[in-house]
């Protein structure tokens, strides 16, 4: 290499690192002051002043609130040396100080472990006191902080998992909501047998069949302050209640399936208002093995009932291997099946020995193959699933056991043209004997005929029609200022029908908002529009067009103004709604009314308010369309708020 371009390339490579370290030093100069993480002359920096937290604790008065208790303000800081190149002003390092709320009662979560993370990758896991308080060892930066529950790892932990708050500062205290299950204090008759043994335990309706394979799902028993067990939101699944008291058991175990207790709570929200009372008494477990040819299969749904048919069952699922372990039994004779869709069922009579209560082997019969199941699908037009790319092009059809294996899967249909219109066929291959219910998959609004057919295989000649013909129109919507007649734009149309919801943006005076809608079908609607207030009516007041090919249009005069319906709903300490009456809703600080005994209030004014407050004494408002500031989901004339009592 010549000496010119050798010395030329010394030269830049020079040039860079000097540019590279002038780089550094000024960087590094810049990102000390800014940070502020020391005070000039080894004095301290300024504390950052008090923020609210981002979380949405509640106030005692049952409106939405965000709190924060402010401590004095910082000492201001020291002055420099005349010397000195001001500095921008600095904020500390503070340790954070929180307290824990149930944000579905506001009551106080005690013993509850968090981890806490800030923008500078500073965080520290730690646990609330007896108060609900806590408070980091490490300092953390002021600004956006992110709380992550640890207190339930595993399956159903919380739901939201991590909360987004703001430092509180130096003396602040931030309230953090969280979304947790229902607190049990316990109190416990333990036998001499079991001593001082750790204890899970679980929350079920009064008929749930009891998954015993998974110990590892019990929640602990805490034993801070006396005996007691708290819950996830993910272990209360809301579903219908059986009832008032007693659709719910408290269950407390132990981990190896030898004792148990049991007693009904009445509520599955905050913190239980006295010790449950469970007496564990001596259970049974027994393990098996599921096999063919002398092979473990797994899969098999093994359950096993009291042969008096009191007290719900047990269940497991077979492992790899085939084993199966059932815990948590009563001693007695019981009757075990075993069912599987590759296998024939199994019913057994067993007899349940006290403490380990034996051992079974399930042999199993593979189930032999009864044939295929063949079946089309047609539409009343003949158009649905017509070209690759219309609708219905990926429709599917489900093949459902019925026999209580859970066992499905699903096809996808194959179209093509027929002279009577465009033909779907579907196959399932190879079907074990048994009772299956084929369905088709459901498409928007519409029906097919039959919605379902029970058969056994083999099948052949099923047929489900799409019900897309016979009165089936298109719909639109014209729109006009009461005042002047003026068509309005940009209106917005919700329809309800057949339990769904939908809705339609910015249609344009006449616009077809929906094709092919079947004729018989009822629905309600609403139409709102900014600046003006609400309509609302049913499918009786659409129009017919004077062109049968035309779309039946609705003519809605809109008046100017704003107006919604506001609906209270109050939750009780089983999770039920029903409406709630005597709730007072106030319009930008005005009262304008009350709920009726339907939990529902209209409410009108010349334009649109910025906020509004819902209150009841003795409720606090949980959640519902309303932001956590009370302003209004945007275009949204029925505005709903849910209620749970104050503890």
């Amino acid at each position: 290499m010549k000496r010119g371009p050798l010395l030329l390339v010394l030269l830049l490579v020079a040039t860079g690192l000097t540019l590279l370290v002038w780089w550094v030093r000024w960087t590094g100069a810049s990102a000390g002051g800014a940070l502020g993480i020391e005070g000039r002359g080894g004095e301290s920096p300024q504390a950052s002043p008090s923020v609210e937290s981002l979380s949405a604790a509640r106030g005692s008065d049952g409106e939405r609130a965000a709190v924060v208790d402010s401590g004095a303000p910082a000492d201001p800081p020291a002055a420099s040396s005349p010397s000195s190149v001001p500095a921008p002003p600095e904020t500390a390092h503070a340790p954070v100080s929180l307290l824990l709320e149930d944000e579905r009662t506001g009551e106080a979560v005690v013993h509850f472990s968090v981890g806490l993370w800030g923008p500078d990758g500073t965080r520290e896991r730690l646990s609330s006191d007896a108060t609900g308080a806590l408070e980091t060892a490490a300092a953390f930066p002021p600004g956006p902080l992110r709380l992550t529950p640890r207190d339930h790892p595993g399956p159903r932990a919380e739901q939201g998992q991590a909360v987004a708050l703001m430092h509180p500062g130096a003396g602040g205290v931030g309230r953090v909501a969280l979304p947790i299950g229902p607190t049990y204090p316990l109190d416990l008759v333990r036998p001499a047998d079991l001593g001082a043994a750790p204890l899970g335990a679980r929350l079920r309706r009064a008929t749930d069949v009891r998954r015993t394979s998974g110990a590892q799902k019990l929640r602990g028993v805490r034993t801070e302050e006396g005996e007691w067990v708290r819950f996830a939101r993910g272990d209360v699944r809301r579903r219908p209640a059986a009832g008032g008291a007693g659709a719910w058991v408290l269950e407390v175990a132990s981990y190896d399936g030898r004792f148990s207790g049991s007693a009904e709570v009445d509520a599955i929200v905050g913190v239980h208002p006295r010790p449950v009372r469970i007496e564990l008494r001596p259970r049974s477990v027994l393990r098996g093995r599921a096999t063919v040819a002398g092979e473990g299969v797994s899969g098999v749904s093994v359950t096993l009932r009291r042969a008096d048919g009191i007290d719900g069952a047990w269940s497991d699922r077979s492992f790899k291997d085939g084993t199966f372990e059932l815990r948590w039994l009563e001693p007695g004779p019981h009757t075990l099946t075993a069912v599987s869709q590759r296998f024939d069922p199994l019913v057994r009579e067993v007899f349940v020995e006290p403490g380990e209560g034996g051992r079974v082997e399930l042999r199993l019969s593979p189930k032999t193959v009864a044939g295929e199941v063949r079946g089309v699908l047609r539409s009343r037009t003949g158009a649905f699933g017509r070209g690759g790319k219309a609708e219905g092009a990926l429709q599917r059809v489900a093949l459902r056991s019925t026999e209580g294996t859970g066992w499905r899967t699903e096809t996808i249909v194959h179209w093509s043209e027929t002279p009577e219109g465009s033909v779907g066929e579907f196959t399932f291959p190879d079907v074990p004997r048994g009772s299956y219910a084929v369905t088709p998959a459901p498409f928007r609004y519409l029906s097919w005929e039959p919605s379902s057919l029970a058969i056994e295989p083999p099948a052949a000649g099923l047929e489900f029609v799409l019900a897309d013909g016979g009165g089936v129109g298109d719909l639109a919507l014209v729109a006009r200022d009461a005042a002047d007649g003026r068509a309005l734009s940009g209106t917005v149309l919700h329809l309800v029908a057949l339990g769904r919801e939908l809705s339609f943006d910015d249609l344009a005076p006449g616009a077809v908002f929906l094709r092919g809608w079947p004729g018989e079908s009822a629905f309600s609607w609403t139409v709102e529009c900014p600046g003006y207030a609400p309509r609302s009516g049913s499918s009786s007041t659409f129009s017919d067009s004077p062109d049968p090919a035309g779309p039946r249009t609705l003519a809605v005069s809109l008046e100017r103004g704003w107006g919604a319906t506001f609906v209270a709903v109050g939750l009780d300490d089983l999770e039920v709604e029903s409406p709630l009456s005597g709730v007072e809703v106030r319009l930008d600080g005005e009262p304008v009314g009350v709920t009726d005994a339907a939990g529902r209030l209209a409410a009108r004014a010349p334009r649109r308010p910025t906020r509004a407050a819902l209150s009841l004494a003795g409720w606090r408002l949980l959640d519902g369309d309303l932001a956590p500031d009370g302003s209004f989901t945007p275009r949204r004339a029925r505005v709903t708020a849910r209620f749970t009592r104050l503890r």
